[in-house]
């Protein structure tokens, strides 16, 4: 294994606090993955450098308002008791955002110390593909049928969703029922 591959796991739990916190309304969790004094960094519309607190970023986190971020992490790269890492976080119909973090691991636990970031306009042509599907998806048997979130599982490159997929009718005789586009 290369020099930090044993670190790899703890660096990705607090990435995903950071990733879950966001994503499911919940500060306690985003709080546990940075340093109290972190702040972020990016450049706005009239190209200037925008300085903003940490504390004030999860301070407008809404406890238990759960959103539509998707995040994922793209790398990590650990050396000793440094590391720096990128993530991607998608919302839907808005933006992708490109996060750079720097972590540092101290008193036992890694902890984001600066976040970085930039994004771009969610792409024209998936809101287009988001209008087309104007109904639920037909069975074999043409009843609609319907899917629920269930949790996102897994971590890094393994991270997925639980689905639950519904028929709202009964199945063909031998118990199948076929999706349909």
């Amino acid at each position: 294994t290369s020099p930090g591959a044993d670190e790899l796991p703890l660096i990705t739990v607090a990435l995903m606090d950071y990733i879950d916190g966001t994503a499911n309304g919940d500060p306690a969790q985003v709080r546990r993955a940075f340093h109290p004094d972190f702040n972020l960094y990016t450049v706005n519309e009239a190209d200037s450098l925008w300085v903003r607190s940490g504390a004030k970023y999860i301070d407008g986190i809404k406890v238990g308002e759960k959103n539509n971020r998707q995040g994922r992490i793209i790398s990590i790269d650990v050396e000793g008791n440094a590391a720096m890492a990128k993530a991607e976080i998608a919302v839907p119909g808005w933006r992708i955002f490109t996060d750079y973090f720097l972590l540092l691991k101290y008193e036992g636990a890694w902890k984001i110390v600066q976040k970085s970031y930039t994004w771009r306009e969610w792409p024209k042509e998936e809101e287009k593909k988001a209008e087309a599907i104007k109904e639920l998806p037909k069975a074999s048997n043409g009843s609609p049928v319907s899917v629920e979130l269930v949790e996102f599982a897994g971590e890094g490159a393994e991270r997925g969703m639980k689905l639950r997929l519904y028929n709202h009718d009964a199945c063909d005789p031998d118990g199948m029922v076929v999706l349909g586009h």
